[in-house]
């Protein structure tokens, strides 16, 4: 019974530090989830890079992807195929 509540207790604290923002854009919301890892610029680049794309729950997981990408494109000079780069760029 122990046992349970350590893991309990380590999936609760991992969840109070989630921290996510709420995007509304054009009467859509969209809730997306920051990385331990990001600053927040780079965090609200793929906010609203999410919101713009305004995918659809079909695409939804493809298009925060592509996000990472982008934010990878714009804060750490990364270069990708010119096929992904055409996706990304906005």
């Amino acid at each position: 019974m122990i046992y349970y509540f350590y893991l309990f207790k380590n999936v609760s604290t991992y969840i109070s530090k989630m921290v996510f923002h709420v995007v509304t854009f054009n009467n859509k919301l969209f809730k997306i989830i920051k990385e331990d890892t990001e600053s927040n610029d780079e965090f609200f680049h793929r906010c609203w890079f999410i919101a713009k794309k305004q995918p659809n729950s079909n695409k939804y997981e493809e298009i925060v992807s592509l996000s990472k990408i982008s934010r990878n494109v714009k804060f750490l000079d990364v270069e990708y195929s010119a096929d992904i780069m055409k996706q990304v760029i906005f």
